[in-house]
């Protein structure tokens, strides 16, 4: 039961931080889906490994969750370090925004460090 409470509210999360742009909410969608896939993980391992008797599986599960979770913190390491970090625009951007200022600058308007 715990799990899925943990799924809705991971869910609910990961809406509202891309809705508002917010890598904060999004890692705690990711810390709650880590947990919701290790809680089916161990599920899933304990009834194969009941089902078919071989033991291997077991930690076969336990490898590939952890690969999960470990993909899903570079994955938000990558994002975070990215807002952090200064990027150009895409050229395309880049020269509409320069489009808008020979506009402007035509009128007499001066910009600085954009």
């Amino acid at each position: 039961m715990a799990s899925l409470i943990n799924f809705g509210v991971a869910s609910l999360l990961k809406r509202a931080g891309r809705r508002y742009n917010s890598i904060t909410l999004e890692a705690d969608s990711a810390h709650l889906m880590t947990d919701v896939w290790t809680s089916v993980g161990v599920l899933v391992g304990v009834g194969l490994v009941a089902l078919t008797g071989w033991e291997r599986l077991d930690p076969i599960v336990a490898l590939a969750i952890a690969a999960n979770i470990i993909w899903s913190g570079v994955h938000l390491l990558r994002r975070s370090a990215r807002g952090l970090m200064d990027t150009a625009l895409p050229e395309d951007q880049r020269n509409a925004v320069l489009a808008i200022q020979k506009r402007y600058t035509a009128q007499g308007i001066q910009f600085h460090a954009l």
